[in-house]
């Protein structure tokens, strides 16, 4: 497997809690994998390892072959640049604009000129259908615009991976099918690697290429959906049929 990013017998512990416990992951490049598991399974300590806000205790994590569990900040500040994070809240600047809060990464880490950064700022807000919207202020947003503008900001500088934490937490049915056919026409779009951390089961199941189910600090199950579906773990198996029967709920 052609993976963009390999864990490989990972473990981080918090004092004497063991969040990983030895995690094997490949995922794979030009994918979309969904990272499945109940809250405090360690699905985001997962992925702050990718870009190095954590390092492990034991075992290594390799960004496109490269180990970066010891690389020093200077270094991973290079590997970090191959990454967009879409975070749960879209995490926007309050204080900033639309157009600011999309620039931001342009003017953090691109030396362009003016015209250029309004350029790309309005080509990326049109790819996530969000013109003429500039001037705005997050607390004049919806909750799915917000979520939308950060997208756009994680966009800003054409990560090889995006990451997206919890993206239909909160939402209303219609506005996660929205937000599924956003990042369905990004990945699209870009051709990249998408990793979905995420307990929406019905929403993997539509939009995963791949999916791994972490119990236990490991990864319990990991495969296609029709692989991961198919599994005898008992967990699996049981947070599964909650999952799905949790969206089937009437009047939900």
């Amino acid at each position: 497997m052609d993976a963009a990013i390999r864990y490989e017998s990972v473990i981080k512990r918090f004092g004497e809690q063991v969040v990983l416990d030895g995690v094997d992951l490949a995922i794979e490049r030009g994918r979309i994998t969904f990272i499945l598991g109940k809250s405090g399974t360690g699905k985001s300590v997962l992925i702050k390892h990718a870009i190095g806000l954590l390092r492990p205790d034991e075992g290594r994590v390799l960004i496109d072959d490269e180990d970066i569990t010891r690389l020093p900040d200077r270094d991973l500040r290079r590997v970090r640049i191959k990454f967009g994070l879409l975070f749960q809240d879209a995490a926007l600047f309050d204080s900033m604009s639309v157009f600011e809060n999309v620039a931001f990464p342009l003017v953090e880490h691109r030396r362009l000129r003016p015209d250029r950064i309004a350029e790309v700022v309005r080509a990326k807000l049109g790819q996530v259908g969000l013109e003429g919207v500039e001037n705005k202020y997050p607390a004049e947003l919806s909750g799915g615009m917000r979520k939308r503008v950060g997208l756009a900001r994680a966009l800003a500088l054409d990560p090889e991976i995006l990451l997206y934490d919890e993206p239909t937490t909160g939402l209303d049915p219609l506005m996660v099918e929205q937000i599924n056919a956003l990042i369905a026409d990004t990945q699209a779009r870009q051709r990249g690697t998408s990793v979905v951390i995420s307990h929406d089961i019905p929403s993997a199941f539509v939009l995963a290429d791949r999916v791994a189910v972490l119990a236990g600090g490991r990864v319990a199950a990991c495969g296609t959906p029709e692989e991961v579906r198919a599994s005898e773990h008992p967990f699996v198996r049981e947070f599964l049929a909650a999952g799905l029967s949790e969206r089937l709920r009437p009047g939900q």
